[in-house]
């Protein structure tokens, strides 16, 4: 798991869930930096959160905050 300085930096002012969701994509990122077949499902059973609604609004969150990019409805590209 890699993570430029100034992305960190940026992790300053976000929630726990969206901290949750951002590690498990950098974790899972190959080397371009994509998280290839990211399903919701997948997230909220790992983190136990009740609705998928939860993990989109977390995603366009932590887009808003130039951390990641949905690229398509399963590939999501850490920043």
């Amino acid at each position: 798991m890699q993570l430029a300085y100034e992305t960190l930096l940026k992790l300053n002012n976000v929630s726990r869930t969206e901290m949750n969701i951002f590690l498990q994509c950098v974790r899972y990122q190959d080397d371009q930096g994509q998280v290839i077949g990211a399903y919701y499902r997948y997230f909220m059973k790992l983190l136990g959160f009740k609705s998928k609604q939860t993990f989109y609004n977390v995603l366009r969150s932590l887009s808003e905050k130039k951390l990641l990019t949905k690229r398509t409805q399963y590939i999501i590209e850490c920043l």
